[in-house]
C-alpha cells in the first residue's frame, strides 16, 4: 500500500512542507506547522512502513502509469 502524503511549497520560505490529510480526528492531531511536521500516525518500520522522504513532482498521469504497472508480491 501507498499512502502519499501532500506537500506544499512556501515560496516566500523557499521550503517544502509535508501534509498529512488523515489527521485532525479523536486522538489524531496532525496540524499544520511551518517549523515541525506532524503526522498522523508515526512511520512503523517494524510492519516494513517506509518513509521516502522526498518529494516527488510528477504529472498524475505518469504516477497513474506507474502505479497501474508496480508489480505485488
Amino acid at each position: 500500500m501507498i499512502h502519499a502524503l501532500n506537500t506544499l511549497h512556501i515560496k516566500d520560505l523557499n521550503k517544502w512542507i509535508r501534509l498529512d490529510a488523515r489527521g485532525n480526528e479523536e486522538n489524531i492531531n496532525a496540524y499544520f506547522s511551518l517549523d515541525e511536521e506532524h503526522l498522523a500516525y508515526s512511520i512503523q518500520s517494524e510492519l516494513g512502513e517506509i518513509d521516502y522522504r522526498i518529494i516527488m513532482m510528477i504529472w498524475m498521469k505518469d504516477w497513474l502509469i506507474y502505479l497501474r504497472n508496480v508489480k505485488i508480491y
